[in-house]
């Protein structure tokens, strides 16, 4: 299974992919606006991070984040101004939030 963190690189994004990455076996999609090496970011765990940088203005952009993903996570805020795009790309994906 493969999960996406939309904000995946912020303070909370980044937490709940290394609860993730710990916790679990799962593949993780780390998605922001600004990405960085996982391997810098991430460690031991880098080989199962993919990072994709995302525009939540850009649906293509959302939607290639969102891409093989069955579960989503978002992180990115502020949640009055993005809260609805993104909740309907994570939907027209087929991916659950």
């Amino acid at each position: 299974m493969k999960i996406c963190v939309l904000g995946g690189f912020g303070v909370i994004g980044r937490a709940i992919v290394e609860q993730l990455l710990t916790q679990t076996d799962v593949a993780v999609v780390a998605a922001d606006r600004h990405i960085q090496p996982v391997t810098d970011v991430f460690g031991d765990h880098a080989a199962r991070v993919q990072a994709v940088e995302v525009d939540v203005d850009r649906p293509a952009s959302l939607a290639a984040a969102l891409a093989d993903c069955r579960l989503a996570v978002s992180c990115i805020g502020p949640f009055y101004r993005h809260g609805v795009a993104v909740a309907r790309a994570i939907l027209e994906n087929g991916c659950h939030g």
